[in-house]
Protein backbone atom coordinates (compact mmCIF):
# COMPACT_ATOMS: atom_id res chain seq x y z
CA UNK A 1 0.00 0.00 0.00
CA UNK A 2 1.48 3.49 -0.86
CA UNK A 3 1.67 5.52 1.89
CA UNK A 4 0.10 9.68 1.09
CA UNK A 5 1.16 12.77 3.00
CA UNK A 6 -1.42 15.69 3.54
CA UNK A 7 -0.53 19.11 5.21
CA UNK A 8 -3.49 20.51 7.07
CA UNK A 9 -2.96 24.09 8.34
CA UNK A 10 -5.27 26.83 9.96
CA UNK A 11 -5.04 30.55 11.07
CA UNK A 12 -7.06 33.20 12.40
CA UNK A 13 -7.18 36.84 10.56
CA UNK A 14 -8.69 39.51 11.68
CA UNK A 15 -10.67 40.39 8.46
CA UNK A 16 -13.98 39.92 6.84
CA UNK A 17 -13.60 36.70 4.71
CA UNK A 18 -14.33 39.23 1.48
CA UNK A 19 -10.60 40.45 2.45
CA UNK A 20 -8.88 37.12 2.52
CA UNK A 21 -10.90 35.93 -0.35
CA UNK A 22 -9.29 38.92 -2.27
CA UNK A 23 -6.30 38.20 -0.96
CA UNK A 24 -6.36 34.91 -2.10
CA UNK A 25 -7.55 35.50 -5.41
CA UNK A 26 -5.54 38.97 -6.36
CA UNK A 27 -2.74 38.62 -8.31
CA UNK A 28 -0.94 41.24 -6.84
CA UNK A 29 -1.83 40.44 -3.28
CA UNK A 30 -0.74 37.12 -3.75
CA UNK A 31 2.61 38.34 -5.41
CA UNK A 32 3.58 40.23 -1.88
CA UNK A 33 3.20 36.79 0.27
CA UNK A 34 2.71 33.44 -2.30
CA UNK A 35 6.33 32.87 -2.70
CA UNK A 36 6.27 36.16 -5.05
CA UNK A 37 3.93 34.13 -6.79
CA UNK A 38 0.82 35.88 -9.00
CA UNK A 39 -2.25 33.48 -8.58
CA UNK A 40 -3.90 33.95 -12.27
CA UNK A 41 -7.29 32.66 -12.49
CA UNK A 42 -10.44 33.66 -13.53
CA UNK A 43 -11.70 31.67 -10.62
CA UNK A 44 -14.51 29.76 -12.36
CA UNK A 45 -14.92 26.17 -12.13
CA UNK A 46 -12.79 23.60 -14.74
CA UNK A 47 -10.42 27.00 -15.16
CA UNK A 48 -6.95 26.78 -15.42
CA UNK A 49 -4.53 28.30 -12.44
CA UNK A 50 -1.15 29.43 -13.48
CA UNK A 51 1.53 30.64 -10.16
CA UNK A 52 3.62 33.10 -12.09
CA UNK A 53 6.97 34.39 -11.06
CA UNK A 54 10.14 36.74 -12.18
CA UNK A 55 13.41 34.87 -11.35
CA UNK A 56 16.30 36.33 -13.23
CA UNK A 57 14.36 38.34 -14.93
CA UNK A 58 12.46 35.68 -16.57
CA UNK A 59 8.54 35.00 -16.65
CA UNK A 60 8.52 31.47 -15.28
CA UNK A 61 5.45 29.54 -14.24
CA UNK A 62 6.66 26.97 -11.48
CA UNK A 63 3.07 25.72 -10.46
CA UNK A 64 -0.28 25.13 -12.32
CA UNK A 65 -3.16 23.30 -11.89
CA UNK A 66 -7.35 23.59 -12.94
CA UNK A 67 -10.11 25.01 -10.56
CA UNK A 68 -12.01 21.95 -9.12
CA UNK A 69 -14.69 24.25 -6.93
CA UNK A 70 -14.93 27.32 -5.84
CA UNK A 71 -17.56 28.68 -3.76
CA UNK A 72 -16.80 32.82 -3.38
CA UNK A 73 -15.59 33.97 0.45
CA UNK A 74 -16.15 30.37 1.34
CA UNK A 75 -14.18 27.57 -0.39
CA UNK A 76 -11.93 26.84 -3.54
CA UNK A 77 -9.90 23.85 -4.56
CA UNK A 78 -7.57 23.19 -6.89
CA UNK A 79 -5.18 20.43 -8.48
CA UNK A 80 -1.61 21.75 -8.06
CA UNK A 81 1.12 20.19 -10.20
CA UNK A 82 4.53 21.36 -11.90
CA UNK A 83 4.07 22.20 -15.69
CA UNK A 84 6.63 19.37 -16.90
CA UNK A 85 4.22 16.70 -14.84
CA UNK A 86 0.98 17.46 -15.96
CA UNK A 87 0.23 14.56 -17.62
CA UNK A 88 1.40 12.53 -14.93
CA UNK A 89 -1.30 12.74 -12.54
CA UNK A 90 0.43 10.48 -9.91
CA UNK A 91 2.40 14.11 -9.17
CA UNK A 92 -0.52 16.13 -8.83
CA UNK A 93 -2.14 17.59 -5.18
CA UNK A 94 -4.89 19.06 -4.61
CA UNK A 95 -5.11 22.61 -2.38
CA UNK A 96 -8.20 23.47 -0.44
CA UNK A 97 -9.22 26.48 1.12
CA UNK A 98 -11.91 26.58 3.44
CA UNK A 99 -12.90 30.34 4.91
CA UNK A 100 -15.14 30.08 8.13
CA UNK A 101 -16.46 33.51 9.87
CA UNK A 102 -16.31 34.16 13.30
CA UNK A 103 -17.13 37.56 14.87
CA UNK A 104 -14.68 40.04 13.50
CA UNK A 105 -11.90 37.21 12.30
CA UNK A 106 -12.42 34.78 9.54
CA UNK A 107 -10.35 31.19 10.02
CA UNK A 108 -9.06 30.06 7.24
CA UNK A 109 -8.35 26.04 6.32
CA UNK A 110 -5.24 24.86 3.70
CA UNK A 111 -4.97 21.61 3.20
CA UNK A 112 -2.59 19.99 0.49
CA UNK A 113 -2.86 16.72 -0.31
CA UNK A 114 -2.15 13.41 -1.41
CA UNK A 115 1.95 14.06 -1.67
CA UNK A 116 3.94 10.48 -2.20
CA UNK A 117 7.31 11.56 -1.02
CA UNK A 118 7.55 12.87 2.54
CA UNK A 119 10.21 15.12 1.90
CA UNK A 120 7.74 16.85 -0.81
CA UNK A 121 5.13 16.80 2.24
CA UNK A 122 7.64 18.51 4.52
CA UNK A 123 8.67 20.68 1.82
CA UNK A 124 4.70 21.94 1.43
CA UNK A 125 4.69 22.27 5.34
CA UNK A 126 7.18 24.95 5.13
CA UNK A 127 6.00 26.48 2.45
CA UNK A 128 2.26 26.69 3.47
CA UNK A 129 3.66 28.04 7.27
CA UNK A 130 5.55 30.71 4.83
CA UNK A 131 2.45 31.78 3.16
CA UNK A 132 -0.19 32.03 5.73
CA UNK A 133 2.14 34.05 8.13
CA UNK A 134 2.61 36.87 4.62
CA UNK A 135 -0.92 36.22 3.98
CA UNK A 136 -1.95 37.15 7.67
CA UNK A 137 0.18 40.33 7.81
CA UNK A 138 -0.93 41.39 4.68
CA UNK A 139 -3.92 41.32 5.38
CA UNK A 140 -3.89 42.41 9.01
CA UNK A 141 -1.93 46.01 8.36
Amino acid sequence: MIKSFTVEKDIIIKADPSVVWDALTDPKKTKQYFLSCEAISDWKTGDPILYKMISDGKEVIPVKGFIQEVKEEKFLRYSCFAPEFEDDISKHTYVTFKLEKSKLNTRLLVSQGEFSKEEQYLHSMENWDIVLQGLQSLVEK
